[in-house]
């Protein structure tokens, strides 16, 4: 029995749930399916896979995911529909799959029209349902056979009750409808259907690969100051670096102890290429008028029951059941261990892998982080940077942009290979207490690039420009005003002036870089100055 409250949204739920049981784990014949012989099909039979035996996950760029699920099924001779429950409710139904399959796929069709409230009513039209009716007032509880004649999204369920025309939720009084069984075809969850002709009969090992959105990843790196290394350039302090995979599942679907990869790279998608959105269907219609022909009284039904308000009772929104009641969107956030064993690094094609040790759960509507990088000791350098154009002049000093660089290269750095995330810096105060500096994004990063991280403007070093009427030199000054050297970037961004025989500068360019960049120190409480000019 399906039971529906329309002032208990929640208990609606698990009132469907209880009706429409999930089809036990393994493959079972549909109950009217009728067992065929060799030599004859009378008609297509129906096949339930309620749930898979193994699944597997790899998670891309740009909120796509790679589902791959082996099911078991028992098939007859000829053609036969397999439905595949519990697939993701974001499929992407055209890049589904079957493999490992012996014999020939001729169809497929993705159905989601679920186990709801709409559509009990919708597919309930023509046939005769119990409505129950509590009178707050005198306690008096009746239970009524009414016919659905129709129901609309647009018009709501109108009833025939007792030879009356009525329309549900407009009687004023709290009302039940019961539902003697749930039609076939309604499932509680996301079908693909796959129809197929099998040679010979029995059960098979069958595989079916798909593309589904709502699972997503970014990566998230903090990494803490620690004390200055003497032993380098300027500037440069050791650091602890921790980086996560931040993961995300937006669809109504359980990941449970499932393998989990992740790809990391610059992924090509075409605009068509995506999931398919289902209709959320929504019964809404307005009610007769109470009391007059032309005024009455206007009910807002929310999830706690009625709530009267100014002239005309309306019915309430019967809303399809899903996301948001069976895990009310919420976004619980798990953060694994970090004494666990970070996700290991592979190469597949251009792209970077990292497959997650063991196995993990992401439940619906969860983010979980796991660890990918847990070092102890790598370099990082703070310098503070400036770009200009040209030869310009500053009436007064500017701030400069302070700035980190991640050491990542082969000889004495990090040298891994760093996927696209946001970077948050910490340092440490003199109590002892982490103090957060800033954040920044990064890129893609191959091994030998190194991360720069620019975080926030200067209050401690300031640039002053200046140039000659002619404009063909430039002095640029530096103001420290901090107890230890400051490392100064300087960049032109002028064209003109790239070829490294244009200019003649008071300090060396950086070699490395076709831009002309210089590098200054700056010593304690004191200043410095770069000048240069055309040759």
């Amino acid at each position: 029995m399906v039971t529906i409250f329309n002032h208990a949204r929640k208990a609606l739920y698990c009132a469907l749930m209880a009706c429409a049981p999930l089809a036990a784990a393994g493959p079972v014949y549909a109950q009217d399916a009728v067992p065929v012989s060799d030599h004859s099909v009378s008609a297509p039979v129906h096949v339930v896979s309620a749930q898979a035996s193994q699944t597997a996950v790899t998670i891309y760029p740009d909120n796509l995911a790679l589902i791959t699920e082996s099911r078991r099924v028992s098939l007859p001779k000829g053609s036969s529909t397999i439905a595949f429950e519990g697939v993701s409710d974001l499929i992407i139904p055209q890049s589904m799959v079957l493999r490992e399959f012996t014999g020939l796929t001729l169809e497929r069709n993705f159905d989601y029209d679920l186990l709801s409230k709409t559509s009990l009513f919708e597919n309930a039209v023509g046939e005769f349902v119990t409505l129950t009716r509590f009178d707050e007032a005198s306690g008096a509880v009746v239970d009524q056979s009414a016919e659905i004649i129709s129901a609309r999204r647009d018009t709501g369920v109108v009833m025939r009750v007792d030879g009356q025309i009525e329309t549900l939720s407009c009687s004023g009084l709290t009302e039940r409808v019961s539902f003697g069984a749930a039609r076939e075809g309604l499932s509680a969850k996301p079908v693909m259907s796959v129809q197929v002709h099998a040679d010979a009969a029995g059960e098979q090992e069958v595989v079916i690969s798909y593309l589904t959105s709502g699972l997503g990843w970014k990566a998230d790196y903090r990494a803490d100051l620690k004390g200055v290394m003497a032993d380098k350039p300027a500037g440069t302090r050791e650091a602890t670096l921790l980086a996560w995979l931040t993961l995300s599942n937006r669809t109504a679907k359980d990941y449970a102890d499932v393998p989990l990869a992740i790809i990391a790279g610059e992924l090509n998608r075409e605009r068509d290429t995506r999931a398919v959105t289902p209709p959320k269907p929504v019964l809404q219609g307005q009610c007769y008028p109470i009391g007059s022909t032309k005024t009455g009284m206007r009910t807002q039904h929310g999830y706690g029951g009625a709530k009267v308000a100014n002239r005309m009772m309306m019915a309430p929104q019967l809303v399809m059941e899903g996301m948001t009641s069976s895990y009310a969107m919420s976004d619980e956030i798990i953060v694994t261990s970090r004494k666990q064993k970070v996700a290991s690094e592979e190469k597949i094609s251009d792209y970077k892998l990292y497959r997650v040790p063991g196995r993990v759960s992401v439940k619906p509507y969860q983010t979980k982080q796991i660890a990918f990088l847990n070092e102890a000791s790598v370099q990082m350098r703070q310098y503070f940077q400036a770009k200009v154009y040209g030869f310009t002049n500053t009436s007064r000093p500017v701030p400069m942009v302070l700035s980190y660089d991640l050491n990542n290269d082969r000889e004495e750095g990090l040298a891994r290979s760093l996927p696209a995330g946001a970077f948050r810096i910490f340092d440490t105060r003199a109590n002892g207490q982490a103090i957060f500096l800033g954040e920044s994004q990064i890129d893609n990063l191959a091994v030998d690039e190194d991360a720069e991280m620019i975080i926030s403007q200067s209050f401690n070093v300031m640039m002053k420009s200046s140039t000659d009427t002619l404009g063909r030199s430039a002095v640029h000054s530096f103001f420290n005003a901090m107890g230890e050297t400051a490392v100064v970037k300087l960049v032109n961004e002028d064209e003109d002036i790239r070829g490294k025989r244009k200019l003649s500068s008071s300090a060396e360019r950086d070699p490395d870089e076709i831009v002309p960049t210089w590098w200054i120190d700056v010593p304690p409480q004191s200043s410095a100055e770069l000048s240069y000019k055309k040759r």
